[in-house]
Protein backbone atom coordinates (compact mmCIF):
# COMPACT_ATOMS: atom_id res chain seq x y z
CA UNK A 1 0.00 0.00 0.00
CA UNK A 2 1.03 3.59 -0.76
CA UNK A 3 1.71 5.88 1.91
CA UNK A 4 -1.36 8.15 0.75
CA UNK A 5 -3.65 5.28 0.56
CA UNK A 6 -2.31 4.32 4.33
CA UNK A 7 -2.70 8.06 5.77
CA UNK A 8 -6.37 8.38 3.57
CA UNK A 9 -7.61 5.04 4.95
CA UNK A 10 -5.97 6.09 8.62
CA UNK A 11 -7.88 9.02 8.33
CA UNK A 12 -11.44 7.36 6.89
CA UNK A 13 -10.79 4.46 10.02
CA UNK A 14 -10.42 7.62 13.26
CA UNK A 15 -12.44 10.09 11.33
CA UNK A 16 -10.28 12.88 10.59
CA UNK A 17 -7.46 15.07 12.67
CA UNK A 18 -10.48 17.78 13.71
CA UNK A 19 -12.55 14.44 15.05
CA UNK A 20 -9.58 12.92 16.96
CA UNK A 21 -8.98 16.16 18.65
CA UNK A 22 -12.33 16.48 19.73
CA UNK A 23 -12.30 13.03 21.24
CA UNK A 24 -8.90 13.56 22.98
CA UNK A 25 -10.13 16.75 24.27
CA UNK A 26 -13.69 15.22 25.72
CA UNK A 27 -11.67 12.36 27.36
CA UNK A 28 -9.15 14.73 29.02
CA UNK A 29 -11.10 17.64 29.36
CA UNK A 30 -9.99 21.36 28.11
CA UNK A 31 -7.44 22.81 29.46
CA UNK A 32 -7.95 25.58 32.28
CA UNK A 33 -5.70 28.23 30.24
CA UNK A 34 -7.36 27.32 26.79
CA UNK A 35 -10.58 28.03 27.81
CA UNK A 36 -9.65 31.26 29.84
CA UNK A 37 -8.05 32.45 26.82
CA UNK A 38 -10.91 31.30 24.74
CA UNK A 39 -13.08 33.15 27.42
CA UNK A 40 -11.51 36.19 27.33
CA UNK A 41 -11.01 36.24 23.32
CA UNK A 42 -14.83 36.33 23.20
CA UNK A 43 -15.29 39.15 26.03
CA UNK A 44 -13.19 41.47 24.10
CA UNK A 45 -14.89 40.83 20.82
CA UNK A 46 -18.17 41.22 22.18
CA UNK A 47 -17.15 44.58 23.70
CA UNK A 48 -15.57 45.34 20.24
CA UNK A 49 -19.39 45.15 19.00
CA UNK A 50 -21.02 47.32 21.79
CA UNK A 51 -18.14 50.07 23.02
CA UNK A 52 -21.23 51.84 25.10
CA UNK A 53 -21.76 48.86 26.70
CA UNK A 54 -18.26 48.25 27.81
CA UNK A 55 -17.20 51.91 28.76
CA UNK A 56 -20.89 51.47 31.10
CA UNK A 57 -18.97 47.82 32.80
CA UNK A 58 -15.89 49.43 33.15
CA UNK A 59 -17.20 52.88 34.97
CA UNK A 60 -19.67 50.08 37.30
CA UNK A 61 -16.53 48.18 38.35
CA UNK A 62 -14.43 50.97 38.74
CA UNK A 63 -16.86 52.70 41.34
CA UNK A 64 -17.72 49.09 42.33
CA UNK A 65 -13.86 48.36 43.57
CA UNK A 66 -13.64 51.98 45.14
CA UNK A 67 -16.43 51.41 47.32
CA UNK A 68 -15.32 48.09 48.19
CA UNK A 69 -11.95 49.89 49.09
CA UNK A 70 -13.09 52.57 50.59
CA UNK A 71 -15.45 50.56 53.24
CA UNK A 72 -12.74 48.29 53.79
CA UNK A 73 -10.42 51.03 54.96
CA UNK A 74 -13.06 52.24 57.63
CA UNK A 75 -13.95 48.75 58.66
CA UNK A 76 -9.86 48.04 59.39
CA UNK A 77 -9.15 51.89 60.72
CA UNK A 78 -12.50 51.42 63.04
CA UNK A 79 -13.25 48.00 64.00
CA UNK A 80 -9.84 46.00 63.49
CA UNK A 81 -6.78 47.68 64.33
CA UNK A 82 -6.04 47.98 67.88
CA UNK A 83 -6.62 51.19 69.63
CA UNK A 84 -3.48 53.82 69.53
CA UNK A 85 -3.46 53.68 73.72
CA UNK A 86 -1.72 51.80 76.26
CA UNK A 87 -3.71 49.04 77.99
CA UNK A 88 -6.70 49.77 75.76
CA UNK A 89 -8.72 47.19 78.15
CA UNK A 90 -8.49 49.97 80.85
CA UNK A 91 -10.55 52.28 78.92
CA UNK A 92 -13.82 53.30 80.23
CA UNK A 93 -17.10 55.15 79.25
CA UNK A 94 -18.20 57.33 81.35
CA UNK A 95 -22.12 58.75 81.38
CA UNK A 96 -23.58 61.41 83.68
CA UNK A 97 -27.18 62.34 84.41
CA UNK A 98 -29.77 65.25 85.71
CA UNK A 99 -32.70 64.38 86.01
CA UNK A 100 -34.40 67.07 87.65
CA UNK A 101 -33.26 69.14 84.32
CA UNK A 102 -34.45 66.29 82.07
CA UNK A 103 -31.10 64.93 80.61
CA UNK A 104 -30.35 61.32 80.56
CA UNK A 105 -26.92 59.79 79.84
CA UNK A 106 -25.34 62.50 78.53
CA UNK A 107 -20.94 62.62 78.43
CA UNK A 108 -19.35 64.05 82.13
CA UNK A 109 -18.33 67.30 82.19
CA UNK A 110 -14.47 68.26 83.40
CA UNK A 111 -15.84 68.90 86.46
CA UNK A 112 -18.10 65.92 86.72
CA UNK A 113 -15.22 64.07 85.97
CA UNK A 114 -13.12 65.55 88.17
CA UNK A 115 -15.58 65.06 91.33
CA UNK A 116 -16.10 61.35 90.54
CA UNK A 117 -12.46 60.59 89.87
CA UNK A 118 -11.69 61.62 93.87
CA UNK A 119 -14.41 59.52 95.18
CA UNK A 120 -14.17 56.28 92.50
CA UNK A 121 -17.03 54.58 94.52
CA UNK A 122 -19.51 57.16 93.21
CA UNK A 123 -18.73 56.04 89.66
CA UNK A 124 -20.48 53.69 88.07
CA UNK A 125 -17.76 52.22 85.06
CA UNK A 126 -18.30 49.94 82.47
CA UNK A 127 -15.59 48.59 80.11
CA UNK A 128 -17.43 49.40 77.17
CA UNK A 129 -21.08 50.68 76.88
CA UNK A 130 -23.73 48.35 78.06
CA UNK A 131 -25.53 46.86 75.58
CA UNK A 132 -28.99 48.57 76.55
CA UNK A 133 -27.31 51.63 76.60
CA UNK A 134 -26.31 51.33 72.89
CA UNK A 135 -29.89 49.72 72.18
CA UNK A 136 -32.03 52.92 74.18
CA UNK A 137 -30.95 56.01 74.70
CA UNK A 138 -33.69 56.42 77.34
CA UNK A 139 -32.57 53.59 80.13
CA UNK A 140 -31.64 54.64 83.03
CA UNK A 141 -28.21 54.53 84.39
CA UNK A 142 -27.94 52.22 87.71
CA UNK A 143 -27.87 54.06 90.80
CA UNK A 144 -25.34 54.17 93.04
Amino acid sequence: MRPEQATRGARMDFGGEQSVKEEYRAVRGDSFVESALQDVRFGVRMLRRSPGFAIVAAITQALGLGANTAMFSVIDAVLLLPLPYADPDRLVYILDENPSKGFFQFSASPPNFSTSASRPSLLPVWPRPPAELLRSPEAAMPSV
